[in-house]
């Protein structure tokens, strides 16, 4: 595995942890939860082959991301 990663990823989390933990429940909240859950769950079901195979998790990986921005949009908009 790459070293870079093993710092930047550990460094990224600590200062966003720091950036919100004041505010945390603004940024976790059940609305967030459901939207991005369902996008993952809606794209994971697209996929081949069985529950756990390559091309489902692909797809839940990109519907998470994607129901991800949407629910950001849908945040800053309301």
């Amino acid at each position: 595995m790459n070293k870079g990663i093993l710092i930047a990823l550990p460094l990224f989390l600590f200062l966003n942890y720091m950036a919100v933990s004041q505010n945390l429940p603004d940024f976790i909240d059940a609305a967030s939860m459901l939207i991005v859950l369902s996008g993952m769950v809606s794209f994971a079901l697209c996929g081949s082959g069985g529950w756990f195979s390559e091309s489902r998790l692909t797809n839940a990986a990109e519907g998470a991301v994607i129901a991800g921005w949407l629910g950001a949009l849908y945040g800053s908009v309301m």
